[in-house]
């Protein structure tokens, strides 16, 4: 759904900026070949005292999630 919902917009003329966590390995072959949306990669990694670590359960879930990656 989310690939059609960006290949409708992009055929519409807008400018879309998808962020993506990790390297770039995997781009759906429909999209890859288009200008509209620009896919940018980077591995930010988990850190602490951000919107998904501020408490003590969040920060624990996301944690074993990041570390499961």
């Amino acid at each position: 759904m989310v690939a059609e919902l960006l290949e409708g917009l992009a055929e519409l003329g807008h400018q879309i900026d998808c962020f993506f966590p990790g390297t770039g390995r995997f781009v759906a072959a429909r999209m890859s070949g288009r200008e509209n949306p620009t896919f940018v990669w980077g591995g930010g990694g988990w850190r602490w005292n951000r919107w998904y670590s501020s408490s003590g359960i969040t920060a624990f879930s996301t944690g074993l999630m990041a570390r499961a990656s």
